[in-house]
């Protein structure tokens, strides 16, 4: 990217990623990034766009925007599921103070080919705003998903009218492919990119008793069922079948209680297992209806530690197109994100091989290279028990606030900052 490119970041003002790429820049010799916040723009009346035409003005110092996490602000959550609430056939049912934002909503789905395999009741958007907050329950993620889809296309629209010269560190359309799982899968298995296998065609799983059918006819009987477009394993099960006996067995981050003759569904703190048939299918259905993606669960390399064995996977980063930070996330469980308190390590203090190391970088390499408009993404990837085989298992456009790792120096959002200004 040219140097001279003055930094805009889409965001949350406050929180850890914004502090810490304002951080980076200080301590670089680097001016301050602008700062628009998502509930600014989301909340703008008239054309949002005008947020950004303060800083596209100078011919001399082009526009380089950043586009954060939308995550750990409820108001900007609310405002997304509104956000997602109108269909193109709706259009003229329009709530007047957002008339902006859903004057085109076909145009605006562009981002979100998927959205047609979401049946998932919505909520309007007034019912959106008046949600309260619960910590750890998950809103309406389908209409979130498809809010959020339609912001990112609204952004790059607008962003590019007013200043054909506006590059992106991650294009928005990029960052809606890399969001959704099932077209990921797609697109990496089409390239040779090694991905675990889908039971069923894309689509074809809609409820509990199609997921069951879909894995005793491919003989599949250990699955992750994955939110479509869930990050940091919010809405992911490991699911298993006796294809014998037809016994089940769930481990999971998802909670769910009934109230007021409704289902409440919730990222739980730790893991949860359940064999109860009833609530597992209730589970696989409110997954099915939001949207889901299905692949085949493959058991995980594993290493002893002073208790117990742990299974583990590689966050792997990559920064304008070469492999740079990794953490290996060690779990007892089959699911490793580290908020669920598993364990890190540097991948080369678990016995992993120069070569090993290696072909992480590789596929964690070629799978940024199929998203040739962005910058950076953070890569897991999983390695097969015995062959240590590697797969990709999840691209996370925002998936580089990795604490304390560093690479030829420098942190993560320092590296970022050196390749775009000093590389």
């Amino acid at each position: 990217m040219e140097a001279n490119r003055q930094l805009i970041v889409i965001g949350n003002p406050g929180n850890k990623r914004t502090s810490f790429l304002q951080k980076a820049r200080t301590r670089l010799g680097l001016p301050p990034a602008h700062l628009i916040s998502y509930l600014d723009w989301l909340r703008y009346k008239g054309s949002p766009g005008e947020l950004l035409r303060p800083y596209l003005q100078d011919d001399k110092l082009l526009p380089l925007i950043r586009l954060d996490s939308p995550g750990e602000q409820f108001e900007v959550e609310r405002e997304l599921i509104a956000l997602g609430a109108v269909c193109a056939e709706e259009g003229n049912r329009m709530d007047p103070s957002t008339e902006a934002l859903y004057q085109s909503a076909a145009a605006l789905d562009a981002f979100h080919p998927l959205h047609h395999l979401s049946t998932a009741a919505r909520i309007s958007p007034q019912e959106a705003r008046y949600l309260v907050q619960e910590q750890g329950r998950i809103y309406h993620p389908a209409q979130w998903f498809r809010g959020f889809c339609r912001l990112l296309h609204q952004i790059k629209q607008q962003a590019e009218s007013l200043s054909p010269s506006v590059r992106w560190m991650n294009e928005p359309a990029e960052i809606a492919l890399m969001f959704d799982k099932r077209r990921c899968n797609q697109l990496l298995g089409a390239h040779d990119v090694p991905v675990p296998p889908i039971p069923a065609a894309l689509g074809s799983i809609r409820n509990y008793e199609e997921l069951r059918e879909a894995m005793r006819t491919r003989r599949m009987h250990r699955v992750f069922i994955k939110l479509a477009f869930g990050s940091s394993a919010s809405g992911i099960a490991a699911y298993q079948m006796n294809p014998s006996t037809g016994a089940e067995v769930m481990v999971t981050t998802i909670g769910q209680e009934y109230r007021d003759h409704e289902s409440v569904y919730y990222n739980a703190g730790s893991l949860r297992k359940y064999t109860d048939t009833t609530i597992i299918k209730t589970i696989v259905n409110w997954l099915c209806e939001q949207g889901v993606h299905v692949e085949r669960w493959i058991e995980k390399a594993s290493v002893p530690t002073a208790l117990h064995k742990q299974v583990f996977d590689i966050r792997q980063l990559v920064v304008g197109g070469q492999a740079c930070h990794r953490v290996a996330r060690l779990s007892r469980t089959p699911i490793t994100n580290l908020h669920l308190r598993n364990d890190r390590a540097d991948p080369a203090d678990i016995g992993l091989t120069p070569e090993t190391i290696n072909r992480i970088e590789e596929i964690a390499q070629a799978t940024m290279a199929l998203f040739p408009s962005s910058f950076v993404a953070g890569i897991d990837v999983l390695l097969s028990r015995g062959s240590l085989k590697p797969y990709i298992a999840d691209i996370n456009p925002f998936g580089d606030l990795v604490y304390d790792v560093q690479f030829n120096g420098y942190s993560t959002y320092e590296w970022e900052m050196t390749c775009i200004y000093k590389g």
